[in-house]
C-alpha cells in the first residue's frame, strides 16, 4: 500500500508517546487537546479506512503527524492615505498582512485499531487539523504521512444532487470520495439499510430532512 506525504504543517504541542493511549495531552494554552482511544468511544470526524492485510497489525501506523504547523496571512483593515502608502512602499514599511498561526508543532500517531478524538475550545484549530489531514490545507511546515485512504466527513453531502434519488446519489457521492462505481453498486443496499432510508431509497433527496441527508452522507463515507 502506498504512503502519501504532504509537506506543509500544524499548531499543537507534540503529544508524548507515553500519553498517546487514553490520557491525552493538555497544552495549557487553550489549544487542541489530542486524545487517542483504543476503544471506539466516539467516531472520528476524519475516518481512516482499512489499509489491507499487510498493514493490519497491532503495530501498523495508519497516520503519522510530525511537527506540523499551519499559518494564515490575515489582511489588515487599516486605511492609509495615498501619500502615506507611497512613502511606506518606498521605504519598505508597507505591510497589509499579519501572520496567524492556527496550529503549531503538532505531533501524534494513530495506529491499527485506535480511534482519535480531537477536543478543544472554539477556534483552537480542530477543523484546521482535520482539513490538513484530509489534504485540504497544506501544512506550513512539518509532515503528514498516511497509509491507506482518508474519507473526510467535514462536509457531509456536499456532492449530493438533490434532483436524483438516494440510490443514485450513493454512486455519485462515492465517486467523489474516490470509490469504484462497481464496488459502490455492490454496497448500495447495505448503505441504504445502514442509513435507515429503505422506504425512500428511490425518492429524490430534495424531499429528505437534514437528518436523513446526514445519515446518508455518513453511511456512504463510512
Amino acid at each position: 500500500m502506498s504512503t502519501g506525504t504532504f509537506s506543509p504543517r500544524f499548531l499543537l504541542p507534540p503529544v508524548s508517546p507515553r500519553l498517546a493511549l487514553g490520557k491525552g495531552q493538555r497544552n495549557g494554552t487553550g489549544n487542541v487537546d489530542v486524545r487517542v482511544f483504543t476503544i471506539q468511544t466516539l467516531r472520528a470526524i476524519a475516518r481512516i479506512s482499512s489499509v489491507g492485510d499487510s498493514l493490519a497489525t497491532a503495530t501498523a501506523t495508519y497516520l503519522n503527524i510530525t511537527d506540523i504547523s499551519l499559518r494564515f496571512l490575515l489582511c489588515k483593515s487599516k486605511k492609509v492615505r495615498l501619500k502615506e502608502a507611497v512613502i511606506n512602499k518606498l521605504f519598505g514599511k508597507m505591510k497589509f498582512t499579519e501572520e496567524f498561526w492556527a496550529l503549531r508543532d503538532v505531533s501524534f500517531q494513530v495506529k491499527s485499531g485506535e480511534r482519535l478524538g480531537i477536543i478543544g475550545s472554539n477556534g483552537a484549530g480542530k477543523t484546521s487539523l482535520l482539513k490538513m489531514i484530509a489534504g485540504i490545507y497544506p501544512p506550513t511546515k512539518g509532515q503528514i504521512e498516511i497509509c491507506g485512504d482518508i474519507a473526510p466527513l467535514l462536509d457531509l453531502g456536499a456532492g449530493f444532487d438533490t434532483e436524483i434519488s438516494a440510490r443514485e446519489n450513493i454512486l455519485l457521492y462515492g465517486s467523489f470520495l474516490g470509490q469504484e462505481i462497481d464496488g459502490m453498486r455492490q454496497r448500495t443496499d447495505q448503505i441504504i439499510e445502514f442509513a435507515g432510508i429503505e422506504q425512500f431509497a428511490d425518492t429524490p433527496i430534495k424531499y429528505f430532512s437534514k437528518g436523513m441527508l446526514l445519515r446518508l452522507g455518513f453511511s456512504v463515507a463510512t
